[in-house]
């Protein structure tokens, strides 16, 4: 074999094997390219910082999921039950404990036969005529299982809960009109009333709808929505599903996601974590208005919880007082008192200059023009409620305006 055939084969080999050499780093350069530019920022260690545990129910010890069959004995009913006329008021409802409905459920059965047997009078009246009768409507847990009571006299004579009363309820809520016996659906979750969510995965245009308002085909329904909640159940599985997917995204992710909120405000003082979130989005959604906090850091949302009904009145409670123009002797003692241990910031920005409003309100949610050209600082303050602050040569000028939409329309 000549000398120039062996040095083309050696130069053949060397180029074979430096290729073989070269193809992972040619693959793992490929790859790089490929990959996103920016990982999810859910699936990297990312805590949501408004993140609780509501595996254990704190009243019944229960874990999600599971029955209740301890004795109620030693539970504080003070807790666990609240008197509502017609199942409307404002309890503590808290539909982060969606999953332990059965628990409490057995909790309202067991009630029904304590109260039958003389054992739990908590709400027993005190009238002893036996010719009196009276009715006691209660809830019972964070899911609300509704309880009716009926005492003739001091002796309770009738216990029902759950579907039982449900069916109660519908046939005779007052001023309702006739008895209606179909079962409704909701017009955007398509689920019938008092029922689950179900597996179901909603779409940006579906947790859209449901932040606007639902709507209803006339008042008669439209009250006994309102009234029976019998949407909460779905409503609320939905609003959890927004608040997870919520977490990690960017501002305008969120907004693709679910629409403008209902409240785009600063810190607020009275859920006690001001120092830490200064920028919070709360979103309301279904009839039932189930609401779902964001907090940010920077335009990152970095955590996302769904508020209770007691964290909701607070936060109703310090918006009235922070934008009020009342002066403080114009105001009832008994309505100056501190809100939730913090004593309340009265803004009233009448007359401030546009730095102080920014400055004491931040940012506003929106800025429109009124009926004379000038700027109209607009802050949420609900979610059918929004304060007006008008702005004349660079000053809040008059009284603001606090204003309610009213009824149950389509924002647009």
């Amino acid at each position: 074999m000549s000398a120039n055939v062996i040095a083309r084969a050696f130069k053949l080999l060397a180029s074979l094997i430096f290729s073989i050499a070269l193809t992972p780093s040619v693959f793992a350069l490929s790859e790089t390219l490929t990959s996103p530019p920016e990982k999810d920022i859910r699936a990297v260690s990312c805590v949501n910082v408004l993140a609780r545990d509501y595996s254990v129910h704190p009243v019944l010890g229960t874990k999600a999921g599971e029955h209740y069959k301890g004795d109620l004995s030693a539970v504080d009913f003070d807790k666990l039950c609240c008197e509502s006329i017609y199942w409307s008021g404002e309890v503590p409802f808290d539909p982060n404990y969606l999953a332990h409905e059965a628990a409490e459920l057995d909790a309202a059965e067991q009630l029904c036969k304590l109260a039958l047997s003389g054992e739990f009078n908590t709400y027993r009246p005190a009238n002893l005529d036996p010719a009196y009768t009276t009715d006691k409507k209660l809830t019972v847990g964070f899911n609300h299982i509704p309880l009716e009571l009926t005492y003739r006299g001091f002796d309770c004579t009738r216990a029902v809960c759950g579907e039982t009363v449900k069916k109660l309820y519908k046939k005779e809520l007052p001023y309702t009109g006739p008895y209606r016996s179909e079962i409704l659906k909701h017009p955007i979750l398509d689920t019938e009333e008092f029922k689950p969510l179900g597996p179901i995965s909603l779409t940006g245009l579906k947790f859209k709808e449901l932040n606007e308002d639902p709507g209803s085909r006339d008042f008669f329904e439209h009250q006994y929505i309102a009234s029976s909640k019998c949407f909460r159940k779905a409503e609320g599985a939905a609003a959890l599903q927004f608040s997870d997917r919520a977490f990690g995204l960017t501002e305008m992710q969120i907004l693709d996601l679910g629409g403008e909120p209902s409240i785009k405000t600063g810190p607020v003082i009275v859920w006690g974590d001001s120092d830490k979130f200064k920028k919070n989005w709360v979103y309301y959604f279904g009839y039932s208005g189930i609401p779902v906090r964001l907090v940010f850091d920077g335009n990152r949302c970095v955590g996302s919880a769904l508020l209770s009904t007691a964290q909701q009145l607070k936060m109703a409670d310090f918006n009235f007082f922070r934008f009020s123009s009342r002066f403080p002797e114009d105001i009832p003692c008994d309505t100056v008192r501190q809100i939730a241990g913090y004593q309340c910031l009265r803004g009233n920005p009448e007359g401030k200059s546009r730095a102080e409003i920014l400055d004491t309100f931040g940012e506003p949610q929106s800025i429109t023009k009124d009926s004379e050209g000038h700027p109209l600082y607009i802050y949420g303050t609900g979610r059918f409620a929004c304060v007006e602050i008008p702005i004349v040569d660079d000053h809040a000028y008059g009284r603001i305006s606090h204003t309610i939409r009213i009824g149950w329309r389509r924002r647009k």
